[in-house]
């Protein structure tokens, strides 16, 4: 209650919060908050204020990304108060209760199931109350009472904790915070906590002690341990310590003496049930670094029943015992002893690991010579089956920890010889499943100094060839399919030489040979060589492949690989390259893809050929090379079938070049060659020459259009050059450029009603006389044309469309993709009942009657005009027409009557000389 305020109420219910990325969620169903204000008349100078607020059934959920890192930003220091502050003297009154309260915590994505998190971590049932009287200016301890269910889940465990923190012993002031006694129950694990904290200059000191003599006594079961019946002493102490901005001191030291437990844990993957014992001691500081001055520690789970998946499991009468001691050294970490005893195999670990550069350190790891006879048991993978053979591991590294380049690296050996077993494994929601006989050997022994090989020596041979297994539709391998691995290889001077690598599959057997040095940064050079792999039984073994029917196919060559693997650089930056040739057959090739296969596919297909990646800049794309010559005998694609189809491609360094052909193409066929393309340029930019010759537009607008069969006909045959750009946009095609030339045999389009265009074009050019209409029937028509495209429009150039009868259109001028533009030209009909001045002025050499076109629209159905303009032309030629037949007509009677004259002229004079002849005759 707040008296001497004045009070404010709010009632808020259902107050949500969303953040955008979903990262965190607020849901408080009811919330009463209750501010009071000072009465400045009364309270002057000392201004208090006063809060109470009461949450039931808040909730709070914050997702964090995955790893759970992030960054916690440390409070400035305050600036120095006012005189006005510190002459006024503020101060709260807070009283805060919450009900049934939630907070999640979650590492991952918010989609993902729970096995996929790293961790999860809730508070549930949270139950607070904190009063405090006055922040600043307190003479009355605070009141804090806290009771919550802590969950843990992780892929491995889950556990749940209650845990309680009480305390009405803490007094803060306008600078510190301290307590006498806090009271911490940790799931049955009592502890007390006592400290203070200072804010300027910063400073904190707090210690937590926390003992449990007799765990046997405590009257709730502990839940810091497993379910179970426990006895035993747990005792520590944890010191936190920091001034101002030094670096922060922890300490902690403690026991477990005499833990014994009979205990049941069922966790998603790890289930344990019996005997559990342990002891251990510790006593560990850190500030600026990690000191151990003493880590000993032994459980012992002989009692106990385990089992992890399908992967291990024992009984409670088989031992399994762990044992380490260790502790700091100045700056280095040893190891004395690390033990694992398991059953008859002892496992052993010690060395000296530094923390400085330039320290050498020291860990070995040693299995003597052990009998696998009758370890089956552990593994229930292997279905109960004998397990024979032999293990031995003996391994050393020595050198600089920080410079792994420079390390010494002794293995010799690790062996595992005869090894014979069968596998029994079944994943129904994967879908794996492996049963059968495996035989393996194998026997390494390796030394090296730094980047030099001192030594080395290795065989290994593994045979599945009795084991089936399968995963989903991925792999499918049946019993008594051949698939083994043959390994030899040894030292020969500084580098490891790979004699002898034979990898034999169902479908054929992969061998290789080569040699690296440095085990640490490999610098390497392989060959492989593919004999003639079956590709039919490839699908077999891979079902996937079976849906293109490969039956038949194969493939040969040889893949080389050179260069340094960097393990800091990975694949991405190592510099190494890869050469391959290779060549492939197939008698046919089927792939369910064609324009019918529906409209999703299509915009699947569409979309993705639109995000097709460029090559990324790494040393392996840049410096290697491939050769490729591929033949497929008949190709099938929807129902349609392209036979004898070839391709010799070459890939040098980013560039690609070559061509492909198809001898059998729509019942004509395909060629393409120079094709040149970049693919690590920004922007790509194909170019190629293509030639079709006699490709039936009838098969391929059936197969394209098959709703509308018939739609086309003809027999087409293009020459042209293209540039074709990377399918960044969604109008990528617009900016092809080409130039080539084009002819159609026996053109027909369904659309193109080129009969009924004419005749209307026609009847407004002559009306009101009689005129004979073009009626093709349907006739096909040939069709030539030479084109070049640039900038997203066509240019055609030479148009040329003629029928049987021989009606022709010329035409010149552009079209987008669409189809869409405008071609000027002319019309000649060879049949027009147009006679006269007219037909005879506007007529070709051939008697047909020539008539200007404009040709817009859509060139499927276009609109075809006879413009005002042709009409005033071809009015002009007529009258020139008229004009030069009057001229003709009047130079005509006067070169007749001229003649006329010339005849009656000389006529007169051979008669007048006939006679003057005669009278001189008579003369004589």
């Amino acid at each position: 209650q707040l008296k001497s305020l004045i009070p404010v109420v709010i009632h808020a219910r259902q107050f949500k919060a969303l953040k955008e990325d979903g990262s965190l969620h607020v849901d408080l169903p009811t919330v009463v908050v209750e501010v009071g204000f000072p009465s400045v008349l009364t309270a002057f100078p000392s201004i208090s204020f006063g809060l109470n607020i009461k949450m039931e059934d808040p909730s709070l959920k914050v997702i964090l990304p995955q790893g759970g890192n992030s960054e916690i930003k440390t409070v400035p220091e305050a600036s120095p108060s006012s005189p006005l502050m510190k002459w006024l003297r503020p101060d709260f009154k807070v009283h805060l209760v919450v009900s049934r309260g939630r907070v999640d915590i979650q590492m991952g994505d918010e989609g993902s199931s729970p096995l996929d998190k790293k961790t999860q971590i809730s508070f549930k049932g949270i139950n607070l109350i904190f009063q405090q009287d006055s922040i600043f200016n307190n003479h009355r301890p605070m009141i804090l009472n806290l009771d919550t269910m802590v969950s843990y889940l992780s892929p491995l465990s889950s556990l749940e904790l209650p845990i309680s923190i009480d305390t009405r012993n803490v007094t803060t002031t306008s600078n510190s915070v301290e307590a006498k006694t806090i009271n911490l129950n940790i799931g049955g694990l009592l502890a007390t906590a006592a400290g203070t904290t200072q804010f300027q200059p910063l400073q904190h000191n707090w210690i937590v002690l926390f003992e449990v003599p007799e765990i046997e006594k405590i009257k709730i079961p502990p839940q810091f341990l497993p379910p179970g019946n426990w006895f035993g002493e747990i005792s520590g102490k944890i010191h936190f310590a920091q001034k101002d901005s030094s670096p922060p001191y922890i300490a902690t030291q403690g026991f477990i003496r005499g833990l014994r437990g009979d205990t049941e844990m069922h966790g998603a993957s790890l289930q344990m049930r019996g005997g559990v014992a342990a002891d251990a001691r510790w006593n560990v500081i850190y500030s600026n670094s990690l000191n151990i001055k003493e880590l000993s520690a032994i459980i012992d789970l002989s009692g106990a029943q385990l089992r992890y998946l399908d992967w291990f499991q024992k009984k409670d009468t088989d031992r399994l015992r762990i044992e380490i001691e260790a502790k700091t050294e100045g700056k280095a970490f040893r190891i004395s002893k690390g033990n694992l005893e398991f059953t008859r195999m002892l496992a052993r670990v010690n060395g000296l690991i530094e923390t400085q550069n330039g320290k050498n350190s020291f860990l070995s790891v040693a299995i003597p010579k052990l009998n696998l006879e009758g370890f089956e048991s552990f593994f229930p993978f292997l279905g109960n089956h004998p397990l024979r053979g032999q293990l031995e591991l003996k391994a050393e590294i020595r050198g600089d920890f920080t410079q792994p380049e420079k390390l010494r690296v002794k293995v010799a050996p690790f062996k595992l010889e005869g090894i014979n077993t069968a596998l029994k494994y079944f994943n129904a929601k994967q879908r794996i499943e492996v049963q059968g006989p495996l035989a393996m050997n194998s026997d390494i022994e390796l030394v090296a100094e730094g980047a030099q090989l001192k030594s080395a020596k290795a065989s290994l041979s593994v045979d599945l060839g009795r084991m089936s297994f399968s995963y989903g539709d991925m792999v499918r391998k049946r019993s008594g399919d051949p698939l083994s691995l043959r390994l030899q290889a040894n030292q020969m001077n500084d580098r490891i030489v790979l004699h002898r690598l034979n990898f034999i599959h169902p479908a054929g057997s992969l061998w290789g040979t080569g040699d690296f040095q440095r085990p640490q940064k490999p610098k390497f050079n392989f060959k492989i060589d593919i004999e003639k792999l079956n590709l039919g039984k490839l699908s077999q073994f891979i079902p996937l492949l079976s849906k293109y029917d490969l039956s038949g196919g194969s493939v040969k060559g040889e893949v080389k690989s050179s260069g340094v693997y960097d393990f800091a650089l990975g694949y991405t930056q190592s510099p190494f390259s890869v050469v391959a040739q290779l060549s492939t057959n197939f008698p046919q090739f089927t792939l369910d893809d064609s324009p019918s296969s529906g409209e999703k596919a299509k915009k699947e297909k569409k979309e993705a050929f639109q995000k097709l990646p460029r090559l990324p800049e790494w040393p392996v794309v840049v410096g290697s090379q491939l050769s490729l010559n591929a033949q497929v005998g008949r190709l099938n694609l929807g129902n349609e079938s392209f036979k004898n189809s070839s391709a010799q491609l070459k890939y040098v360094k980013g560039n690609l070049t070559g061509g492909l052909s198809v001898e059998q193409l729509f019942g004509g066929s395909l060629k393409i060659d120079n094709i040149n393309i970049g693919l690590r340029e920004i922007h790509p930019f194909l170019k190629l020459r293509a030639q079709v010759t006699q490709l039936d537009l009838t098969r391929m607008g059936d197969w394209l259009f098959p709703t509308k069969p018939g739609r086309i006909k003809g027999q087409v045959s293009l020459k042209s050059r293209l540039g074709v750009p990377w399918p960044e946009t969604e109008a990528w095609y617009r900016s092809i450029s080409s130039q080539g030339q084009v002819s159609v045999q026996n053109f027909f389009l369904s659309s193109l009603d080129i009969d009924e265009k004419i005749n209307q074009a026609l009847g407004k050019l002559l009306k009101g006389q009689e005129k004979k209409e073009i009626n093709s029937k349907g006739v096909s028509a040939s069709l030539k044309s030479q084109f070049s495209s640039q900038e997203g429009q066509i240019r055609l150039a030479h148009f040329l469309f003629s029928t049987p009868e021989k009606n022709q259109i010329t035409a010149q001028g552009s079209l987008d993709f669409n189809l869409v533009g405008e071609l000027i030209g002319e019309l000649s009909l060879a049949n027009t009942s147009l006679s006269g001045s007219i037909y005879a002025a506007n007529a070709d050499a051939q008697g047909r009657l020539v008539i200007p076109l404009e040709i817009k629209g859509d060139l499927t159905h276009p609109n075809i005009n006879i413009a005002k303009a042709s009409i005033e032309k071809m009015l002009a030629k007529t009258i020139e027409y008229e004009k030069n037949k009057a001229l003709k007509e009047v130079e005509n009677k006067a070169q007749q009557e001229i003649k006329k004259s010339i005849e009656s002229g000389k006529k007169k004079i051979e008669e007048g000389i006939n006679k003057k002849i005669k009278d001189l005759f008579q003369r004589k």
